[in-house]
C-alpha cells in the first residue's frame, strides 16, 4: 500500500510541475512565434494570398528576419512609451485629413503589446523606396481583421514611424519603402475582444495555440491524478476500520 501511495503521489507531483512550466511560458507571450509568409511588390499578391501559397512569380521578393541588435531600438520597445506616442501622431494626422471631430483616443505604453519585433533584411540589389514600395506578409498567431495593429517601423534617423498595412485572421500585411527593425504592436483591449471571440467560436479562421491544447491535456491528467489519490486514501481508511 505505501508503495501505491508513493507512485500516487510522485504522479502528481509531475503533473502539478508540468502544470506550473507550461502556464509560465504560456504568460511570457502571447506570440511565441513569426515568420514572412511572402514579400511582393504589389498589394494584390499579399495579405491572405500569401496564406494560400499562392505563387507570385516575377512579384515575389526574398525578405528574411534577424535578430534586433541595435541597443536604443530595444529600450524603445522595451518601454514602448515611444511607441504609443507615434501611434497618437499618426491617429491625430488621420483624424485631421477627414475631418474628424470625435476625440482621438489617447495611448499610453499600457494599452500597447509588443507582439514580436525583428530586423527585416532584404536581399541584396533589390531596390526599394517610395516608388518601388515592397508588401510584406507576417503570420501574428492570435489575431483576427478585428484586432487594432500597428505595424511599427524604424527609420532611418533614429525615428519611429507607422506604415500602412492590413489586417488578417492570424496575418498582417505591411506596406514598405525602406526596411530595418520592424514592431508589431496591437492595441489591448482589441486583443483581448479578439481572444475572446475567438473562443466563443464564432467562425474565426484563428488557430488556437499549441499551448492551449497542453493546458487542456495537463487539466484532465490532474484530475485523473487527484483522483487516483483520493481513492488511495479512502482505500486505507476502510483498510483500517478492517
Amino acid at each position: 500500500m505505501k508503495k501505491k501511495i508513493v507512485a500516487v503521489v510522485a504522479m502528481v507531483v509531475a503533473t502539478m510541475t508540468l502544470v506550473m512550466g507550461t502556464t509560465s511560458v504560456l504568460a511570457a507571450s502571447r506570440t511565441d512565434t513569426a515568420e514572412v509568409l511572402g514579400a511582393t511588390r504589389s498589394r494584390e499578391d499579399a495579405g491572405e494570398a500569401a496564406v494560400l501559397g499562392i505563387d507570385r512569380k516575377q512579384n515575389s521578393i526574398e525578405v528574411s528576419f534577424e535578430p534586433i541588435t541595435d541597443a536604443k531600438v530595444l529600450a524603445d520597445i522595451e518601454d514602448k512609451t515611444i511607441l504609443a506616442d507615434t501611434i497618437n501622431l499618426v491617429n491625430e494626422a488621420d483624424a485631421k485629413a477627414t475631418g474628424s471631430t470625435e476625440e482621438v483616443k489617447k495611448l499610453t505604453k499600457d494599452d500597447i503589446e509588443v507582439l514580436t519585433a525583428f530586423d527585416v533584411v532584404i536581399a541584396d540589389g533589390t531596390v526599394i523606396d517610395a516608388e518601388n514600395p515592397v508588401y510584406i506578409t507576417f503570420t501574428v498567431p492570435g489575431i483576427t481583421a478585428d484586432t487594432k495593429i500597428h505595424v511599427m517601423h524604424y527609420a532611418a534617423g533614429g525615428v519611429w514611424e507607422e506604415v500602412a498595412s492590413e489586417t488578417g485572421s492570424g496575418f498582417v500585411v505591411g506596406e514598405f519603402t525602406s526596411l530595418s527593425p520592424v514592431a508589431i504592436v496591437a492595441e489591448k483591449s482589441s486583443l483581448s475582444a479578439a481572444a475572446n471571440t475567438s473562443n466563443k467560436g464564432t467562425g474565426s479562421k484563428t488557430s488556437p495555440r499549441t499551448g492551449d491544447n497542453q493546458i487542456l491535456f495537463v487539466v484532465i491528467f490532474a484530475v485523473i491524478a487527484v483522483a487516483c489519490v483520493s481513492g488511495t486514501f479512502i482505500s486505507l481508511r476502510k483498510e483500517k476500520k478492517k
